[in-house]
């Protein structure tokens, strides 16, 4: 998904301290965000 490359791009300052794993997990949730457009964690289960 395009989204989560440019968040890989404007983020990557950030995520390098980060386990590679969460950063995955937190790339996958915004992804699920942006597809499902709804903020609830069942939504974001869903998407994921």
């Amino acid at each position: 998904m395009r989204a989560s490359r440019v968040l890989q791009k404007c983020l990557a300052r950030s995520l390098e301290p980060m386990h590679d794993a969460r950063s995955r997990v937190l790339l996958r949730s915004i992804e699920a965000l942006v597809a499902g457009r709804r903020l609830t964690l069942m939504d974001v289960a869903r998407a994921s």
